[in-house]
């Protein structure tokens, strides 16, 4: 039962019966804010003191009765009434229920049923409003839609239809109400389908109706509707709304032509366009992987970004290694990257050098990664080049070291084989290296291998890069390039090494660092001079060219 305190008008001619419902309400808990012995009179006060609901006699001594005063006041402020009566006569009981009380109650009164009669008509009046809202809420909706919205019977004429009904089709509302689909539509064949396809899967939707409105005119519309079934289950017509799609149907039109133009552009590119998971693995593809690399797309949806690379002697391997930190922090950081790399061909053995941009694009919630690997291009000017000299100061990043590297062995192809510039450039970026993790960074071989081994290096190197007694140490690149030779100056602001004894035992250092560690050695292979300082934090590099 409620335990909320109920605001009670009591509405009873007799004096007895008045004091006596006043005080079961009052022991209840309950307010009685208005006694009166007509209904007049509680309809005079209703506005002003607002009771949550009113026990109204039938029998009243005034000019209207009972009955006719809670009508009054159902109408205008929406309260509940329970009515009382001293009959028990089973044909006043059925006068009584053809009148929808939310309640009535059977002089002498007994406080149990009294509390029952209560709480029952206090959730059927809650149960009213609701359903009173709700109805008002889908009439507005119905009312204020600018698509036309109809309800109409299995005969095919309206039943009901909402203001833009007239507004598209030009008739008034009593015109539409003699009318169906049939006598809107310019084809009744359309109408014909539109029902066949309603009836057999109980929901149509955007089924698309030339109508022929008031004034002549064609009104192409979509129809989107549902059957109305009965109790029993049996199709008693159907509620629909018309719209104009016209504008989304061209927009759909637009979106579809930038589709296939972003289709045209992207399989027409001479790069290669691709996207990948987050574990690398190929998703898309365009066709000029097989102009490049002479792989069919269908071939490369099975492998993964590594699966392509070149990996074949001691230098790639130490690039590809290099490849792989770097895709690392990509995926951690998530920020665009730019790197060069040399990918397998499937008919030559010869790689082939790409530069490829990655960044991840987030598509429908999921986060993808968009490439594209372009033909490194040529310099147009190297003809004209003879010499140059250039000095780098860089910070402690691995990247930097690529880039670098790349931009200091550019211009060899005009003195070198492009076999030979590919090793130097990767001894040179090697040294570079060297002189970033075992010179200012001061990581240790031993840390280093460990590191690797236990796949944490990433995060060795970011807490060396971050430590404030050797972050600010910077890594010197002197750079000169002549006709006859080629001279490159690193050094760090480490403590030193011992090179004498890494020389000395290059084969050794080759075998036990296999995961790296092969700087010096490669530097050696490719080099024509190796000088390091007394500290061992210094090396010069030099490369003769042969005269042609």
């Amino acid at each position: 039962m409620t335990t909320k305190k109920l605001k009670f008008f009591i509405v009873e001619d007799s004096a007895v019966d008045m004091r006596f419902l006043e005080k079961i309400l009052t022991k209840s808990g309950h307010i009685v804010i208005g006694t009166f012995v007509t209904g007049e009179d509680a309809i005079a006060k209703a506005a002003d003191l607002r009771p949550d609901m009113i026990f109204m006699d039938i029998e009243l001594g005034g000019q209207i009765s009972g009955i006719d005063a809670s009508s009054e006041l159902k109408s205008k402020y929406s309260i509940p009434v329970i009515y009382i009566t001293s009959y028990t006569d089973s044909k006043i009981l059925e006068q009584v229920n053809e009148l929808s009380p939310y309640g009535y109650i059977v002089k002498p009164f007994h406080k149990k049923n009294l509390h029952i009669t209560i709480e029952i008509a206090i959730n059927r009046f809650n149960f009213d409003m609701k359903l009173e809202e709700s109805e008002k809420k889908y009439r507005r909706i119905f009312e204020e839609s600018e698509d036309a919205i109809f309800i109409k019977g299995c005969d095919g004429n309206f039943i009901d239809f909402n203001r833009s009904m007239e507004t598209i089709f030009g008739y008034s509302r009593d015109e539409l109400l003699k009318k169906s689909l049939y006598g809107l539509a310019m084809e009744p064949e359309d109408v014909d389908a539109f029902e066949s396809a309603l009836e057999q899967s109980e929901y149509v939707k955007d089924f698309e109706i030339n109508f022929i409105g008031k004034d002549g005119k064609v009104i192409t519309r979509y129809i989107t509707a549902n059957s109305i079934k009965n109790s029993e289950g049996a199709s008693t017509g159907c509620q629909a709304i018309i719209r104009d799609i016209s504008e989304k149907k061209l927009l759909d039109e637009k979106i579809k032509m930038s589709e296939e133009k972003y289709r045209i552009l992207i399989e027409g590119s001479n790069d290669i366009i691709f996207t990948l998971d987050e574990n690398m693995n190929f998703l898309n593809v365009n066709k000029s992987l097989y102009r490049h690399l002479n792989y069919k797309p269908e071939e490369i949806l099975s492998k993964s970004f590594f699966d392509i690379l070149f990996e074949n002697e001691d230098a790639n391997a130490v690039s590809v290694r290099f490849i792989r930190s770097k895709l690392a922090s990509f995926k951690k950081m998530k920020l665009p990257i730019n790197f060069s790399a040399q990918f397998k061909s499937s008919i030559s053995t010869e790689p082939k050098e790409l530069q490829v941009k990655l960044e991840y694009v987030n598509i429908e919630g999921k986060n993808e990664i968009l490439g594209k690997a372009s033909k490194v291009i040529e310099d147009t000017l190297l003809k004209y080049f003879i010499s140059e000299k250039l000095t780098y100061k860089m910070e402690n990043y691995l990247f930097s070291a690529e880039d670098v590297s790349h931009r200091i062995t550019r211009n060899l192809e005009k003195y070198m084989d492009q076999k030979d510039i590919n090793i130097l450039r990767i001894a040179v970026r090697e040294i570079i290296i060297n002189a970033i993790e075992h010179g200012n960074l001061d990581i240790t071989f031993q840390e280093k291998t460990d590191a690797l081994e236990n796949e944490n290096y990433i995060e060795l190197l970011t807490a060396r890069q971050h430590d404030e007694e050797i972050m600010n140490k910077k890594v010197t690149i002197e750079y000169l390039l002549k006709p006859d030779r080629v001279i490159y100056k690193i050094s760090d602001e480490g403590k030193g090494f011992d090179f004498k004894k890494i020389i000395h035992e290059l084969d050794k250092v080759n075998e036990n660092y296999i995961a790296h560690g092969r700087g010096i050695k490669m530097a050696a292979n490719i080099f024509d001079k190796i000088v390091f300082n007394r500290k061992g934090n210094q090396v010069l590099l030099q490369k003769n060219f042969k005269k042609i």
